[in-house]
């Protein structure tokens, strides 16, 4: 349940504010290597990288959190 939590909140996040960079000029991107979805004027693309943090970010805090003892 805290995953489903966790990626809602981080989906929800990233397509608000990649909408916000991305539709205020900031950010553009090259429509030639774009797969052509999008979610609102940001490329499904981008949604990669928060599929990637919600795997490695709590892959590595199980790791590097072995053998540490409780306090």
């Amino acid at each position: 349940l805290a995953w489903l939590v966790a990626a809602g909140a981080m989906v929800v996040l990233t397509a608000v504010f990649d909408n916000a960079i991305i539709g205020s000029g900031l950010v553009a991107y090259n429509e030639d290597l774009l797969s052509g979805s999008y979610l609102g004027v940001a490329p499904l693309e981008d949604f990669a990288y928060t599929a990637a943090a919600l795997v490695i970010i709590p892959a590595l805090w199980h790791l590097f959190s072995r053998g540490q003892k409780a306090s």
